[in-house]
C-alpha cells in the first residue's frame, strides 16, 4: 500500500472515529437516571425510561465496538501493518478496505470465519 492510499484511509478512519466519539458523547449526555417513583401514574413512564436506557446501552456498545475497530486500524497504519489480513497476513483486497477501512480480514479469511 502506497503512502497516498494510507493517507486516504487514515483520513477516512479519523473522520469515522470522530463520528463515533460524537455519538458516544451524545448518548452519554442524553442518558438519564430512572426515577424510583412507583405511583400508578409513573409506572408506565418508568418502564419506558428503563426501555430507553436498555436501547441507549445497546447503542453505546455498538458505537464503542466501532470506535475500538477504528482505533485498531489507525494503530495498524502507525505500525506499518495496515492493509494486511490479521489472520493470514495476505494483502487485503482494495474493495474490502474501500467498503470498510477498519476491516481486519481478507475475504477468504472472513468467509472461513463465517462458515459453519
Amino acid at each position: 500500500m502506497n503512502d497516498a492510499e494510507q493517507t486516504l484511509y487514515r483520513t477516512r478512519l479519523t473522520a469515522d472515529l470522530s463520528r463515533q466519539l460524537d455519538s458516544i458523547a451524545g448518548l452519554l449526555g442524553a442518558a438519564g437516571k430512572v426515577a424510583a417513583d412507583v405511583s400508578s401514574d409513573m409506572r408506565q413512564a418508568r418502564m419506558d425510561a428503563m426501555a430507553q436506557q436498555v436501547n441507549t446501552r445497546d447503542q453505546l456498545e455498538k458505537f464503542n465496538l466501532r470506535r475500538r475497530k477504528v482505533e485498531a486500524a489507525l494503530a495498524r497504519i502507525d505500525a506499518g501493518s495496515y492493509g494486511l489480513c490479521c489472520e493470514c497476513r495476505a494483502t487485503m483486497e482494495g474493495e474490502r478496505l474501500d467498503s470498510d477501512p477498519a476491516e481486519v480480514f481478507c475475504q477468504e479469511c472472513a468467509d472461513e470465519r463465517e462458515a459453519p
